[in-house]
């Protein structure tokens, strides 16, 4: 793991029975996603003569996303959300929809700059401290993306 991302999703479901009868559900639920890097991937090279480790990383994977139900609020409203069987519908839907809201936030262009940054100064730090450790801290080291 390279990066935690850490949101909250507010999502709404909501149902017409007999044309008349509206039911609804809000769901206000925080979550978790990791950006994850298989550095197996990763394409190493070192310059001697520039003293120098360039790494060119793969692509950024996200974990499986982790909601955080014990913190969920949720708002159920209508005449027919009295029904366990409604509540339930109404909670898969929401959480579904939740779901797509947390990965479109963890893909938006400031969250995956973010996890590359951190990528790239956790890489240069893994590579940065064995060698000064063996007595080359000359070296330098430069992890970028494809």
């Amino acid at each position: 793991m390279v990066w935690s991302y850490q949101g909250t999703a507010t999502v709404r479901a909501q149902d017409t029975d007999w044309w008349v009868l509206v039911s609804e559900q809000r769901l206000i639920v925080p979550a978790s996603i990791d950006y994850r890097l298989n550095l197996t991937l990763a394409d190493v090279a070192y310059n001697e003569a520039a003293k120098l480790v360039t790494i060119t990383l793969p692509r950024l994977r996200l974990s499986d996303m982790a909601f955080h139900p014990e913190q969920a609020t949720t708002i159920n409203g209508g005449e027919l959300t009295f029904s366990d069987n409604k509540v339930q519908a109404f909670n898969r839907r929401a959480y579904r929809t939740a779901r797509r809201a947390i990965t479109a936030q963890t893909q938006q262009r400031l969250m995956v700059d973010q996890a590359k940054a951190s990528a790239r100064d956790r890489v240069q730090s893994l590579f940065e401290i064995p060698l000064r450790i063996a007595g080359h801290p000359d070296v330098r080291v430069v992890a970028t993306f494809d």
